[in-house]
């Protein structure tokens, strides 16, 4: 490698000192190798701008449950709440193609850590199995059939908050957009 003031390249000019490992022209091939590389990064990044510009587009709303305080945002275009089960835990949406959506709350009864609530949740024989575990949150993600199921819940002192989605895999193309805003704006209560 060659450091010629703050740039590095991976060759020596032909006719330096030490050099001779490269043509003249090297250079300019790794300019071009470069911003070839560029090109194809930046043509790569549309994708993931249609989908946030496709998720965005929607009707988006905010629920937040009384009894345990958590919140989370919905598009309200796709996802129809079905009203409040008596214990007020939580609230159960679903769209007109099948998919639904769960948001609720529990209390901790069993004293559970969060990675032993983890390592239930992630039992399983889901195909393409994403997990993460957090300090204060997990995510258990993956394929059940011709369904797609997220799952992430937070520990917040004695109660776990859970978001839960299920989808066709036909439909992850539409879904999945939605499913990262979904999460990212789920939020423990107090």
């Amino acid at each position: 490698m060659t450091d010629v003031g703050d740039a590095v390249f991976p060759f020596r000019p032909h006719g330096r000192k030490g050099g001779g490992q490269g043509p003249p022209h090297a250079l300019a091939r790794y300019v071009v190798r470069t911003a070839l590389a560029l090109l194809l990064a930046v043509q790569l990044l549309p994708p993931a701008r249609a989908a946030s510009a496709a998720a965005a587009a929607h009707d988006w709303q905010t629920y937040t449950n009384a009894r345990f305080g958590f919140s989370g945002c919905y598009p309200a275009d796709v996802f129809r709440p079905q009203g409040e089960p008596e214990n007020l835990d939580g609230q159960k949406f679903v769209s007109d193609d099948g998919a639904s959506l769960l948001m609720f709350g529990r209390n901790n009864v069993l004293g559970q850590s969060l990675r032993e609530a983890f390592q239930d949740a992630s039992k399983g024989d889901d195909a393409d199995r994403y997990t993460r575990l957090d300090k204060s949150w997990f995510v258990v993600s993956g394929r059940s059939g011709p369904r797609i199921r997220y799952r992430k819940t937070i520990l917040s002192g004695d109660r776990f908050d859970t978001l839960q989605i299920a989808y066709d895999v036909a439909q992850r193309t539409r879904y999945d957009p939605l499913v990262a805003r979904m999460a990212a704006c789920f939020h423990a209560g107090r």
